[in-house]
């Protein structure tokens, strides 16, 4: 069905919101005007001067039905007195995290805020296993404040259409005060609106204000991502769930969350600490685990709660009951007490390769080496991986493999002295592997020089890389040389 361009909202769009509202232009300053926008007749006009603002519930065939709920982020406020706090809006991601509206001064209890109690109940019916309930629940409409024609105040960017996950408690701080209050933070998938142009069409929202029309009316206007999920995406997800096991922590994982104990003088981290959110999103970024295995829990604040008491009651000098932590979460701890200042820069290459902009450095992060086995020392998965995606820089390698050639050299092994071209003719004529002989945790991001890097044949080039329990990093060449028999 074709949408009339009057009223549509595209993602990316800015709309201008003036005050006092004036619903009689369609456009002002050259913007679309959102009280033209949203005007139904005879219905109280829709308002956004709230973070978190919602029309009243509408009776309705079938029953009672919210609407929608806006959520406006701003920007240009965050970490002020008034935002003590910033919202994170990824509309390439499909993601967002976004602040209730509990702060130091509120003096109701948590979650019976205006905002918070009306995005709670929302998450309770976004997360439903019941179908009817999904469809009944308000959808999100989110918003960003910004500035034009040299104005930071008026103008609104649409950035999409979102379900919620989860929600969380969290801790933040008051500026200034210095004071810390807990707030809930709402974790946000934004839906797919591609099938409609990026657009959303107004007709669907109005349709569900208008109490003379049924729920099922409404789904003709609905963007298909929506009637999808109200249908069956969070119920055969549920299902799915029933049947998921949480997966198990990987290395790089543990390695964060002790690095985090470790700073908090080997106490848990509670999941309403703003830390515990933090480390949760950092952790749904690592590639480790499929989608598939992942429910709506997956790396939660709740989870990464429970991880760090298995850390904390695993030191030696906790004098508690211990919790069931596993194998893999003894031997972090012991290499963190053994040496936590290489441990804590292992904890903090995996979190700058995670957060890098550069896109090389993810993918080497998400594409699995071949016969890669369980890592149980330093490194871990994502730095094994970044020193793979080093070594294959082709500058490098032919830089090395010319100066060995200018020296009078042979492309021969270090290690064992296996020869290609030797052992197979033409055939290997130029073939050798080149390795950085010093982990990333050790020497960091610097700039690699040629005498960083070792000839190696493949044998000896996946020995280097086997971890070594006793010494919690990989043998350099001349310790290689020396376990030959």
């Amino acid at each position: 069905m074709a949408m009339p361009a009057s009223t549509t909202l595209s993602v990316g769009q800015v709309l201008r919101y003036p005050d006092p509202p004036d619903p009689g232009p369609e456009h002002l300053d050259g913007y679309r005007n959102f009280f033209n926008l949203t005007a139904l007749p005879e219905t109280r006009r829709l308002i956004m001067n709230r973070g978190i603002d919602h029309p009243a519930r509408v009776s309705a065939p079938g029953g009672r039905r919210r609407p929608v709920i806006f959520l406006r982020s701003n920007p240009l406020q965050a970490g002020s007195a008034k935002t003590p706090w910033q919202d994170e809006i990824d509309v390439a991601g499909g993601r967002v995290r976004y602040f209730g509206d509990h702060r130091a001064d509120t003096a109701v209890p948590l979650g019976s805020t205006r905002g918070n109690a009306a995005l709670l109940e929302t998450a309770e019916a976004h997360t439903s296993d019941d179908a009817d309930v999904r469809a009944a629940a308000p959808p999100l409409l989110i918003f960003r404040s910004t500035q034009r024609n040299q104005n930071s105040k008026g103008y609104l960017e649409f950035c999409g259409l979102g379900v919620i996950e989860h929600a969380a408690f969290t801790e933040l701080e008051d500026p200034g005060s210095r004071k810390h209050f807990p707030n809930y933070v709402f974790h946000i998938s934004l839906l797919d609106l591609a099938p409609e142009g990026n657009c959303l069409d107004w007709r669907w929202i109005n349709a569900r204000r208008d109490p003379a029309t049924t729920l099922d009316a409404t789904t003709a206007l609905a963007p298909d991502s929506w009637v999808a999920w109200a249908n069956a995406g969070a119920a055969s997800k549920n299902r799915a769930e029933a049947k998921l096991r949480s997966p198990d922590w990987v290395w790089d994982e543990l390695v964060l969350a002790c690095a985090l104990v470790h700073q908090n003088d080997w106490r848990e981290v509670k999941h309403y600490d703003k830390r515990a959110a933090e480390l949760s999103d950092l952790l749904r970024q690592l590639p480790f685990h499929p989608p598939a295995s992942r429910g709506s829990d997956f790396r939660n604040t709740n989870s990464v709660q429970r991880k760090t008491a298995d850390i904390a009651t695993a030191h030696p000098d906790y004098s508690g009951t211990t919790t069931r932590g596993g194998k893999t979460t003894r031997l972090v701890v012991e290499a963190f007490l053994a040496n936590p200042q290489k441990m804590l820069a292992a904890a903090y290459r995996i979190t700058a390769a995670i957060t890098s902009e550069d896109p090389r450095l993810r993918e080497a992060i998400a594409t699995p080496i071949s016969d890669e086995d369980e890592e149980t020392a330093v490194e871990g998965r994502s730095l094994e991986r970044l020193h793979h995606y080093r070594e294959r820089d082709r500058e490098l390698r032919k830089k090395k493999i010319n100066l060995t050639l200018a020296k009078g050299g042979a492309l021969a092994c270090e290690v064992c002295k296996f020869d290609f071209n030797r052992a197979y003719g033409a055939h290997g004529d130029g073939y050798i592997e080149v390795h950085h002989v010093v982990p990333l945790h050790e020497v960091g991001e610097s700039q690699t020089k040629l005498s960083d890097l070792a000839l190696l044949c493949a044998n000896c080039h996946r020995m280097s890389h086997r971890r070594l329990q006793t010494t919690g990093t990989w043998p350099s060449p001349a310790e290689l040389r020396g376990l030959i028999k």
